[in-house]
């Protein structure tokens, strides 16, 4: 069958819009090839059938540059990428569902994820005329999203032009949490679709070891929303405990 420039002109536009939508910024898609280190997973946990959960997502495709996550659902095997049982909260269950929990501050507003890489999303709104900043967690399953150090060192890098970033370790409630402060100009690099850097922004990061695999913390913003969060970033992380617990 014969097409027209025409006909093929308008398929090479269609085919490089769904390529665009393909490359929407997903904050791990340059996540490095490691393997994170999680604990055995504990029963009654996050699974299939969490209660108040809404299910594991099925069908989910992972972006390019996203470790693979093997039959063995460890990240980095070069096998077949099978989907993790990984469950969705919808906003009134924040905290609630899953491996961790959790207490907002309420001046955060919960809303759906942006994208389905994202477990979930919260807007933090700064002084009048100023950007908001963003709180996101992220959750890919047992060994799912790379290791600590690995994602730790990636946000950092992101940060340009700043003080050296400041990185940290705790056990608050019985689990262990990986921290970062990160000040700088914001670059994300041409993998995450880009966008010109941002100036003077903050990167609070907090990345914490579950019975069921890692989850990640992110707030990132203008610098004068972060710093006056500060206290609430750390508010949040001391009401962190494990669902078992």
């Amino acid at each position: 069958m014969r097409y027209s420039k025409t006909f093929g002109m308008a398929a090479l536009v269609v085919a490089l819009g769904w390529a665009t939508v393909g490359c929407e910024s997903d904050e791990f898609e340059d996540a490095p090839r490691a393997q994170a280190s999680a604990a055995p997973a504990a029963q009654g946990q996050a699974g299939e059938g969490q209660q108040g959960g809404l299910g594991p997502v099925s069908g989910m495709e992972l972006p390019d540059g996203h470790p693979p996550i093997g039959e063995d659902g460890q990240a980095g095997s070069e096998s077949a990428v099978p989907t993790p049982n990984v469950p969705r909260a919808s906003t009134e269950e924040y905290g609630s569902v899953g491996p961790i929990r959790w207490e907002a501050p309420s001046h955060w507003t919960a809303r759906p994820p942006a994208n389905e890489m994202r477990f979930a999303e919260y807007y933090v709104s700064g002084p009048s005329g100023v950007e908001p900043a963003e709180l996101t967690v992220f959750y890919f399953g047992p060994g799912g999203g790379g290791g600590v150090e690995d994602n730790l060192d990636r946000w950092a890098s992101q940060l340009q032009n700043g003080p050296d970033a400041v990185f940290g370790e705790e056990e608050i409630n019985g689990v262990k949490i990986h921290t970062l402060d990160a000040s700088g100009d914001y670059d994300a690099g041409m993998a995450m679709g880009g966008g010109a850097p941002k100036e003077s922004q903050r990167l609070l990061g907090a990345i914490a070891e579950t019975s069921q695999g890692l989850f990640f913390f992110r707030m990132l913003g203008p610098k004068q929303v972060v710093d006056g969060e500060e206290g609430a970033f750390q508010q949040f992380l001391q009401s962190f405990q494990h669902a078992d617990g």
